[in-house]
């Protein structure tokens, strides 16, 4: 099996999973940037580094930490939208964000 073909077949595996179910793999194995992922953004949870690989669903989203990488695949990228990719795929900040928003305005006319 080619280096990046162990990416493609565990990617075809992660789209059979509801939308953020997380496939655990123990490294080593091919390293997701020599496999066309680009480094992104996630949600803090320990780990070293976040990698995506855009795809016409969305988004194969790889979390990386010391022994292992965790995929799941998000509807909405955050580097395409982040707007929508929060609304989407991360909810509960989009809810934060919306909040924290709305009391910065709130704060800012109780100044005027």
């Amino acid at each position: 099996m080619s280096n990046c073909q162990f990416w493609r077949k565990l990617i075809d595996v992660v789209l059979t999973m509801p939308k953020g179910k997380d496939v655990v793999i123990k490294k080593p194995v091919t390293h997701p940037a020599e496999c066309g992922f680009v480094r992104t953004i996630g949600a803090p949870k320990g780990q070293i580094a976040d990698w995506e690989l855009v795809i016409e669903k969305g988004r194969i989203h790889v979390r990386e930490y010391n022994d292992r990488f965790e995929i799941h695949w998000d509807s909405v990228s955050p580097l395409i939208d982040p707007e929508g990719h929060l609304k989407e795929d991360a909810p509960k900040y989009y809810i934060g964000l919306k909040l924290l928003s709305a009391l910065f305005s709130l704060w800012k006319l109780k100044r005027k």
